[in-house]
């Protein structure tokens, strides 16, 4: 009756996972083979190993219904490259990679890994769990699955594993691998794990999304979801998921720019079964939210010859897009040249434009009043960067902290001028805007503040931290590398201070008589 029983529980079984790898795609990948014999033992070699435990495991898999790809059926030699290549080529179904490990320095340890790519979310998680156990159960080894930072884990694109069920350099594991029988119980443990993930119910998601989104897009799913991720390339997306969990409405935060990014989107259900990941080239278009303008010289002339030049862009949130906005005028002499709207004067004191860009509109209008030719003066850096706009008929001194002056005479040669001028730097402001972190304990208080203050002559950022205590260090070494603080000043008595250890950038451990010293450093280092 006993004997009737499991026979009843083994057909039962066989019926229920009859047809699970149907047409499922699976790449199987013996590692090593030709010139790279991988682990050598002293009898046998990882190369040779690693490929009769596939060719096991595709006939197994075979027998249940799946389409088998193997990246080599025979002791050849196949590049990562190429291993990869025919995985995304064929965009199977799973990617298993068949490998044994060995440490020398630890003959008597015997232990399995199995390898999922770090960055992924899919159902290669859960495989790994599954070949964990399945190893204990047909090799005799325990181990743990994990993140696997190594090629192939990073380059192949559909959920992909990479098992080490047990080590070579055990003498006893040697034995036991040169056994065709043990060997088919290692491709038994790989077809027991793979059955048991597509046996599964996996969430099967639907993304509405076409070549091109703007501000966000719908996922559907055929069963509930506890967790949903979703990224533009490696940048998050904000997310909705509707009670149910079979509805998810993803949103394109403002920090992502406009452009072409890689889509990756994958699930996990309720009973802890992750997706497949979705992967898509798309275009990230938002749709604009303002357009803004800039209208030089801020008074032109009533006279011929006299025009205004406005400068526009289109923007979503922080960023520029490269659409042109359609424009109306009241004065149809206006032209646009090198990405410029420009406005004659024609007789008229007044001219109205509105500018329109999908649904956003921008109206402007600009007046013609006085005869007095104008020029407007660009200031600029010698880095490029624009300082300043400067609009005058006569001699001006331009003076920007941490700049050389410079006087400058307009040449009102025509009613509106333009014209672009060089800012040269003094010691005084090389520092540009860039952050210096100083942290004191309380004896040099003072001290820090005065150095604070020349850092600021400089035309640096100062970022200042009493820093006496172990969390006021630990504090102010996450601010100073928040700000990526060009170089740290540390003002104590205790040399080996944390603010050293933790501060990423160049330290300087310094007293009072160094002030200058280090002043020197900071110039020579953006000097360079």
């Amino acid at each position: 009756m006993k004997k009737l029983s499991v026979l009843v529980f083994l057909l039962v079984s066989v019926m229920y996972l009859s047809g699970v790898l149907d047409d499922k795609i699976i790449v199987i990948d013996p590692g090593h083979g030709g010139t790279e014999r991988g682990a050598i033992a002293t009898h046998i070699d990882e190369a040779t190993i690693n490929l009769k435990v596939g060719l096991m495991l595709r006939e197994m898999l075979e027998e249940e219904g799946a389409i088998v790809v193997m990246t080599r059926t025979r002791d050849t030699t196949v590049s990562l490259k190429r291993r990869a290549e025919i995985a995304n080529i064929v965009q199977g179904d799973l990617f298993v990679s068949i490998h044994h490990n060995y440490m020398e320095t630890s003959p008597e340890a015997d232990f399995s890994i199995v390898y999922y790519s770090t960055l992924s979310g899919d159902y290669a998680r859960n495989l790994a769990d599954y070949l964990i156990d399945s190893f204990e159960k047909y090799v005799g080894t325990k181990g743990n699955p994990g993140p696997g930072d190594v090629y192939l884990m990073r380059t192949v694109k559909i959920p992909a594993v990479l098992g080490e069920p047990c080590l070579m350099s055990n003498a006893e594991r040697e034995k036991w691998l040169m056994n065709e029988e043990n060997l088919r119980k290692e491709a038994l443990a790989y077809r027991d794990a793979i059955i048991k993930l597509f046996s599964q119910k996996i969430p099967k998601l639907t993304i509405d999304t076409a070549e091109e989104i703007s501000n966000g897009f719908a996922v559907a799913s055929d069963i509930p979801l506890t967790e949903i991720s979703g990224f533009l390339n490696s940048t998050p997306l904000e997310r909705v998921i509707d009670e149910n969990g079979l509805s998810v409405k993803f949103i394109v935060p403002e920090n992502i720019a406009p452009g072409r990014y890689e889509l990756v989107v994958y699930a996990v259900s309720k009973e802890g079964i992750r997706s497949k990941m979705y992967r898509k080239s798309i275009i990230y278009s938002p749709r604009a939210s303002e357009i803004w303008v800039r209208v030089l010289p801020t008074v032109a002339p009533a006279v011929v010859g006299s025009y205004f030049r406005v400068e526009y862009a289109v923007y979503a949130g922080k960023h520029r897009l490269e659409s042109i906005p359609k424009i109306i005028s009241s004065n149809d002499f206006i032209s646009v040249r090198n990405g410029y709207i420009f406005v004659p004067y024609m007789g008229k004191d007044k001219v109205t434009l509105t500018l329109s860009s999908g649904s956003i509109t921008k109206e402007l209008t600009v007046t013609f009043s006085g005869k007095q030719n104008v020029e407007v003066i660009q200031v600029y850096s010698e880095d490029g960067k624009l300082l300043d706009l400067i609009q005058s008929s006569g001699k001006v001194i331009i003076e920007k902290p941490g700049y050389e002056p410079l006087e400058y005479i307009p040449q009102l040669k025509d009613p509106v001028n333009f014209a672009t001028v060089t800012l040269k730097r003094t010691k005084y402001g090389v520092l540009n805007d860039q952050y210096v972190g100083i942290a004191y304990s309380e004896e040099f208080e003072q001290v820090a503040k005065d150095f604070a203050q020349k850092v600021e002559m400089l035309g640096g950022k100062p970022i200042v931290y009493r820093a006496s205590t172990m969390g006021e260090e630990f504090k102010a070494a996450r601010d100073f590398n928040k700000h990526n603080c060009i170089v740290v000043a540390v003002f104590t008595f205790n040399t080996s201070s944390r603010i050293s250890m933790l501060s990423r950038a160049p330290v300087v451990i310094t007293s009072e008589k160094e002030i200058d010293k280090v002043l020197d450093i900071l110039i020579q280092r953006i000097s360079n």
